[in-house]
């Protein structure tokens, strides 16, 4: 008698928890330094965001619609971010625009995990069309990663470099320069943010610090 033959089942994909990655679960120095992280992306969405309204009112003063449209070129967490940021100002949708390679897929972060910010983003025009960006917006935000400057900038170039061009460029890539994002995109109409992280790590340590003498001048009071 012939046993029967049991069809081999596919084996589903190792998924890890989401729970073993919260903050909470990881060591006091990475700790550290997920929370500065969130605290810089944050600080450059602000940057962002006080750009764009200084451009509105200084270089668009007399349009009927004096709010730019902002152009974000790359969905990772600081292009979700600056976005979020600029929803938050009460920034309209309609005259936000994002570039990503994946426009379909919502990113998982930190500026998302509210599902009033989700439902905000979710309102955003997505698409991947880099020049199409640049054509069609005031102010651009350059939110790729930094190994793609070149091949970014080679699409917008052209598109920058129009004669009747003033598009601002607002970029938020580190370890570049600022002459070498002007010859990269072939503009001088541009700035970047700065976040002084060293300083921004020290006032954290300070902070934690000051915490830490109270709590224990907390507990001695207390016994």
């Amino acid at each position: 008698m012939c046993a029967a033959t049991v069809a081999p089942r596919d084996k589903e994909p190792l998924r890890a928890r989401a729970e073993l990655y919260a903050p909470t679960r990881l060591s006091t120095k990475v700790q550290r330094l997920f929370f500065t992280r969130t605290l810089v992306t944050d600080i450059i969405a602000q940057q962002c965001t006080l750009l764009v309204y200084a451009a509105a009112r200084t270089s668009m003063p007399l349009r009927e619609n004096a709010l730019p449209r902002v152009g974000i070129l790359g969905g990772g967490h600081i292009g979700c971010a600056v976005a979020v940021k600029l929803l938050k100002s009460d920034f309209p949708a309609s005259n936000i625009a994002i570039s990503t390679r994946q426009p379909d897929r919502v990113l998982k972060c930190d500026a998302l995990q509210s599902p009033q910010h989700l439902a905000l983003f979710q309102a955003v025009p997505r698409y991947y069309d880099n020049v199409r960006l640049c054509k069609e917006s005031d102010v651009l935000v350059l939110c790729m990663p930094p190994s793609q400057l070149k091949s970014v900038s080679i699409q917008i170039k052209h598109a920058l470099a129009l004669p009747d061009c003033a598009t601002l460029v607002i970029s938020t890539l580190c370890g570049a320069t600022l002459e070498s994002l002007q010859k990269a995109c072939g503009t001088r109409l541009l700035v970047k943010t700065r976040v002084n992280v060293p300083r921004l790590v020290g006032l954290l340590d300070m902070s934690h610090g000051a915490i830490g003498i109270a709590a224990e001048e907390l507990g001695e009071s207390r016994f």
